[in-house]
């Protein structure tokens, strides 16, 4: 069967977006009892995240249809403002994470965070190039996100 690279990439964001949408209900419900072990789960699916966007970077080839150009936009409106809001979590949570991030081998959470935000980056420059027809609306998003990530990998880096 050949695939469909529209529809592939599209669900592919989508699929991204959903896994970004429950680490953000993870972190938003991060306490203290349970922060060591959680901590393991948020990393492993940052990581996670950061595998699954370089995948979804690689797999989109092809230039996109005139017809097809606006949901791939729409799709990665809708993964970028939310792993955003991820990100504003994590700033919020980050005393504890910070906390946590000392005790743990998992790896150095800014460093995972910066990998993350490189990502985003790298595939919102690929949807701009396949999709020109509606490239305004991700270069803003992408502005918007690097503000926010840098806000949130800066604050780690003073407080933690």
């Amino acid at each position: 069967m050949i695939p469909n690279p529209p529809t592939d990439g599209i669900s592919g964001i989508k699929n991204i977006t959903e896994l970004s949408s429950n680490l953000l209900g993870l972190v938003g419900g991060l306490s203290k009892p349970h922060a060591a072990d959680d901590f393991t789960i948020i990393v492993d699916h940052l990581n996670d995240i950061v595998t699954d966007i370089g995948n979804e970077v690689a797999a989109l080839g092809a230039p996109f249809a005139i017809s097809d150009q606006q949901g791939l936009c729409d799709s990665f409106s809708g993964f970028v403002n939310v792993t955003q809001e991820l990100f504003g979590v994590i700033l919020e949570k980050e005393p504890l994470l910070s906390e946590v991030n000392v005790s743990s081998d998992a790896g150095s959470f800014p460093n995972i965070l910066r990998a993350l935000t490189i990502r985003v980056f790298q595939l919102g420059s690929k949807i701009i190039t396949l999709a020109p027809s509606c490239a305004d609306e991700p270069k803003k998003e992408l502005v918007d996100f690097v503000g926010a990530a840098n806000q949130t990998i800066s604050s780690f880096q003073l407080g933690g």
